[in-house]
């Protein structure tokens, strides 16, 4: 059994509150986990919000502090470019852990 798991009050962000972020960020509320959101959508950033969450300005700072960090982006050349600017906040990659925190991708590759 692990030891490194991740359990409520973690803080989580989920950037991409569409058709899969924003359900998967509500499931995530309702367990009890901190989460704070973004999306380029001022609709997907208010619905995530009415639900709860914490809204971050760009996608940068919600990375920054949170203890996971999962994208939910529509195409692979989103989740690339975002995989390369969240990877400089703290040098968490995809597949990989740090003290930091970890990143999560959840969309097309």
């Amino acid at each position: 059994m692990s030891t490194n798991a991740i359990t409520p009050p973690a803080a989580v962000t989920v950037i991409g509150l569409g058709n899969m972020g924003l359900p998967m960020a509500a499931c995530l509320l309702k367990a009890g986990f901190q989460v704070t959101g973004f999306d380029l959508s001022e609709a997907a950033r208010a619905q995530f919000q009415a639900a709860g969450g914490r809204v971050a300005a760009t996608a940068s700072d919600a990375a920054k502090t949170d203890d996971v960090v999962i994208t939910l982006l529509p195409d692979g050349k989103i989740v690339r470019e975002r995989d390369d600017h969240v990877g400089r906040l703290g040098g968490v990659r995809c597949g990989r852990h740090s003290g930091a925190g970890q990143l999560a991708h959840c969309g097309w590759f």
